[in-house]
């Protein structure tokens, strides 16, 4: 399987597709003078249909993510966190999104168009709206694009 096909079959997968297990995964290390620490995946994604494909959900990369859109969300804080595609137990993808309104909601990481303006290209959402669902949902939006619209940032 090829990288263009890998991301193809996950972005054309629905939720139930997909085993979600609580399980630690590391994702990197955070060091110091003298410590070092794990920086965990919380969340494993098995695809049925291949268990070769997961997805490994979510590390931190930015505990305090602040940009105004995320300040629309009942609760303003946010972290930016990496999702982790493997193939065969291999990290081959990454892509860095944001846990916004006090963790309720994973959405895309917007482009930022200068001003205090962002958007997100559209077709980054059907991979968008599958993450969205597979970290589960637990406010009042029920979509990424929901979501994204709630925080004023457009999907051109």
């Amino acid at each position: 399987m090829n990288l263009p096909d890998f991301l193809k079959t996950v972005e054309q997968s629905d939720p139930s597709d997909w085993q979600k297990k609580q399980i630690q995964t590391v994702y990197g290390w955070n060091y110091g003078d003298d410590w070092c620490v794990p920086n965990t995946c919380a969340e494993l994604c098995v695809y049925k249909p291949d268990i070769d494909v997961t997805l490994a959900f979510a590390a931190t990369v930015n505990e305090d993510f602040s940009e105004p859109w995320v300040t629309k969300f009942p609760n303003p804080h946010a972290s930016s966190v990496a999702v982790v595609f493997r193939y065969r137990g291999a990290p081959v993808y990454e892509l860095v999104g944001v846990v916004v309104d006090g963790g309720r909601y994973l959405l895309p990481m917007p482009a930022a168009k200068g001003n205090g303006q962002y958007e997100v290209p559209r077709d980054k959402m059907p991979m968008a709206e599958l993450l969205f669902q597979l970290s589960g949902v637990g406010g009042v939006h029920t979509s990424a694009a929901d979501a994204l619209r709630g925080a004023g940032v457009p999907i051109v």
